[in-house]
């Protein structure tokens, strides 16, 4: 039985195509809405070229610059390897990204749309950049011959972040906002307060930071081992965020096509 089931295996591999071996290879997530790949590779440049047609798409060559950090050097120019176009046809915040020897090709109709297309890219950037070891001297990158169309499949895409239970920084935050625009997420539920912690400045009420923002420290316990803290107990876990943080975070996270929902719960409703 072992002996049939390998040669089966040997014949449905034989069969299969170059272009599925690619296909596998695809390191984008979400996995975007189809692929068509060609069996050849376009080399391009560590020292990037944009070709674009505004302003807007100008902040989104730095803002893919900034998240490449020092591996690659994105400039604008004519006849650039990577161009941008225009297609109204297309839905908000859909995108073609067209990889062939005349360079890299990223349609949109929206500014959504062409960033996302970026992300796409950059992904199979990094995965070429990541299998070098010594990434300093990388100075030329391949990538498939391939004609991507991708749209989001919902219009909420989300995950929920809770500082009040577990406390992160601004540069946290901020890092975690980096790796959902990579992912093409579009929202942010922040979960600002709860039993465990109140981590918004309120000017009118500022013992709800100056108390409720902090709790005695029994991190290395579970939470169901915990127990009740006793009057006078000093409470050093915690932090917030003052307005202007709060402000600066969500400015952030509109620059890569985020929104942020906040969840704020009335003072009744939690012990903090």
């Amino acid at each position: 039985m072992f002996k049939k089931l390998l040669i089966l295996l040997v014949v449905i591999t034989a069969c299969d195509t170059d272009n599925s071996i690619v296909e596998s290879n695809l390191n984008i997530i979400p996995k975007v809405n189809s692929a068509d790949f060609k069996n050849d590779k376009f080399d391009l440049q560590s020292n990037i070229i944009f070709s674009v047609e505004n302003d807007d798409q100008k902040e989104l060559v730095k803002t893919f610059q900034d998240e490449f950090n020092k591996h690659l050097n994105c400039s604008v120019g004519a006849n650039g390897d990577v161009r941008f176009e225009t297609k109204s046809v297309l839905k908000n915040e859909a995108y073609n990204l067209l990889i062939d020897e005349s360079g890299v090709l990223i349609q949109a109709s929206s500014n959504p749309g062409f960033y996302y297309g970026l992300q796409s890219l950059r992904q199979l950037i990094s995965v070429d950049i990541l299998s070098k070891k010594d990434r300093e001297q990388k100075t030329v990158i391949s990538l498939p011959y391939v004609k991507i169309s991708d749209s989001p499949r919902f219009k909420w895409r989300g995950m929920m972040l809770d500082v009040s239970r577990h406390f992160y920084t601004v540069d946290e935050v901020k890092s975690i906002i980096d790796i959902l625009a990579m992912l093409k997420i579009n929202t942010l539920h922040w979960h600002l307060v709860d039993d465990q912690g109140w981590r918004i400045e309120i000017n009118k009420y500022p013992k709800l930071t100056e108390i409720g923002a902090w709790r005695v420290n029994q991190e290395s316990l579970h939470w169901n081992k915990r127990k009740e803290n006793s009057l006078g107990e000093k409470a050093e876990y915690g932090g917030y965020y003052t307005q202007q943080e709060i402000k600066d975070v969500v400015e952030y996270a509109s620059s890569k096509y985020i929104s942020i929902v906040p969840e704020i719960e009335g003072v009744a409703h939690v012990m903090s």
